[in-house]
């Protein structure tokens, strides 16, 4: 699924640097909203900067057994490195 993903800045504690076009990162996923805990490790691509902190970026879940339909456009999320938000992105 193609998102667009706003990564935290690193003043503001996110990464010091955003994942290059092409790269392979390897997040936890939170869908935004929910109350219940909810983390899964899923993969993003950044496929384009749309500047500093944009992307567009292709995500899908790193393992088979994960819930692959809640993938869906317009659901919102948080990416998370351990218990540091490092960006938030929604599909489009």
């Amino acid at each position: 699924m193609e998102s667009i993903i706003k990564w935290v800045s690193y003043l503001d504690g996110g990464k010091n640097v955003i994942p290059s076009i092409n790269e392979k990162y390897y997040p936890m996923l939170k869908i935004k909203g929910q109350t219940s805990i909810f983390n899964w490790s899923i993969v993003i691509v950044n496929l384009e900067n749309n500047n500093d902190l944009t992307t567009i970026s292709q995500i899908y879940f790193l393992v088979d057994d994960a819930p692959h339909n809640i993938l869906v456009t317009g659901l919102e999320f948080y990416l998370f490195e351990g218990s540091k938000k490092v960006a938030e992105g929604k599909i489009l």
